[in-house]
């Protein structure tokens, strides 16, 4: 035991914030963490041994502080030693062979088995034994071709990656705040999208950028993190991602097409949001293009589920950017030049007037309504460039009208209905207005 009489004031006082860190009080934790970052006068031994006690949560904390003394981290070990060429082929191989054995999707299994039989080397038959994988034996007891070890490393690390989906997160926390969490914020993009693509802020021209060049600090790279994450930190603000095409040209996996389906990525999504306790607090949903869409098609299923009723009733709003609610001109300009572009599963499935759009939108607004859910609609009023002299109109003001609530129309075009251009612009302010409104009763109790 430490005291006062045989140990430094320095010494002592990391002993102290260190207990603190194992608080059961989360400010008591979060003071600790600020309190040892700020710290840069111990010695060297005093970090190693900060670092050696901290336990992940608060090695998290302190990696998130800026101007973090690095010595609070320990070093990684060093790579294994490579007994020849062929080892990091091997030891990947041997990785594959560890993973989860059932329950695998299929996509996974698709990638795993390629990397496995494209592979010259087979560790598996040289142990006898089966490399298993979604509950199927893939006996792997012949070589089939040689193949450069670069593209079989390539097949493996694309396996890896899938199988390293972990289902709660596979969707970027974009904020995390130290206040109570209150409700949420999910973010959907469209087609082509990612968060830091399409909730980006307005891209300047270079004129506009050298003019504001002394006042460019606010410029952001996804505004719900700095803009709206720092107006409302009593909200967990989520973006939920998943992959889309406008061509089927580079289709990767033959499971592939099934999976891009809105019935497919809604149930998908919808199992994954669960788990990450999405329903089970007040939910603003914020959607562009087709993502609005998927929304749609989501709370159709939910209200189905005797399980997910709580998204059902905690969906207090939802807010479309430039959303096909009865679909999009691209998808016909797709279908008419089909030998070219080759329309993707996505595409094709908003194509105008659509049966199945016009069911998913009576669908939508008959629990809309029951729910009494807050919708706000922003309109394109500016054509979208597609290509060398070719201009148009991807969701017109009459298919981004859903008929409840309120519908305003932006002098944008599509891809920038969502990107404001500053944090003081009527787009941003009215996004903001709209999502404090609809969450004014649980944020402010």
């Amino acid at each position: 035991h430490l005291s006062h009489v045989d140990a430094h004031p320095y010494e002592v006082a990391l002993w102290v914030l260190l207990k603190k860190t194992q608080s059961a009080n989360k400010d008591v934790r979060l003071q600790a963490v600020q309190e040892i970052a700020a710290n840069h006068h111990w010695q060297d031994y005093q970090y190693q041994t900060a670092a050696q006690i901290i336990d992940q949560r608060t090695a998290v904390g302190l990696a998130r502080t800026p101007q973090v003394d690095l010595r609070f981290f320990r070093h990684p070990l060093p790579p294994p030693a490579l007994e020849d060429s062929l080892s990091a082929e091997n030891d990947l191989r041997q990785l594959l062979a560890s993973l989860p054995l059932s329950e695998v999707d299929k996509c996974v299994q698709y990638f795993t088995s390629l990397a496995l039989r494209e592979s010259d080397q087979s560790m598996a038959a040289q142990r006898g034994g089966l490399w298993c994988f979604g509950g199927n034996g893939l006996p792997y007891a012949q070589s089939l071709t040689s193949v450069p070890s670069e593209k079989v490393e390539t097949f493996c690390l694309q396996a890896l990656v899938q199988h390293s989906k972990n289902a709660t997160l596979s969707f970027d926390i974009v904020f995390i705040s130290s206040q109570p969490i209150k409700a949420d914020v999910l973010f959907i993009h469209g087609i082509l999208g990612a968060a830091f693509k399409t909730w980006r802020q307005k891209d300047r021209s270079t004129l506009e950028e050298e003019r504001d060049a002394k006042g460019s600090d606010d410029y952001t790279e996804c505004w719900p993190k700095s803009w709206l994450a720092a107006d409302c930190p009593n909200l967990r603000v989520l973006s939920v991602e998943y992959d889309s095409h406008l061509s089927d040209w580079m289709a990767k996996c033959p499971a592939e097409n099934q999976r891009k389906s809105l019935a497919y990525r809604s149930r998908e999504l919808l199992n994954k949001l669960k788990l990450a306790g999405v329903g089970e607090r007040p939910v603003v949903w914020v959607a562009h293009s087709m993502g609005g869409l998927l929304v749609k098609k989501m709370l159709l299923d939910a209200a189905d589920d005797p399980d997910l009723q709580g998204l059902i009733k905690n969906t207090k709003g939802i807010m479309f950017y430039s959303v096909p609610h009865r679909g999009t001109l691209m998808a016909e300009y797709s279908v008419n030049v089909r030998y070219l572009l080759f329309p993707s599963i996505e595409v094709r499935e908003l194509c105008k007037d659509s049966p199945a759009l016009r069911n998913l939108n009576e669908g939508f607004l008959k629990i809309a309504k029951e729910n009494e859910i807050k919708v706000l609609s922003f309109a394109e009023t500016l054509p979208t460039n597609i290509g060398p002299m070719i201009k148009i109109f991807v969701v017109p003001t009459q298919s981004a009208d859903l008929g409840i609530g309120e519908l305003i129309q932006v002098d944008v075009d599509h891809l920038n209905i969502c990107k404001p251009e500053k944090k003081d612009s009527f787009l941003y302010r009215r996004s903001l207005q709209f999502i404090q409104e609809a969450l004014q009763r649980y944020t402010s109790q």
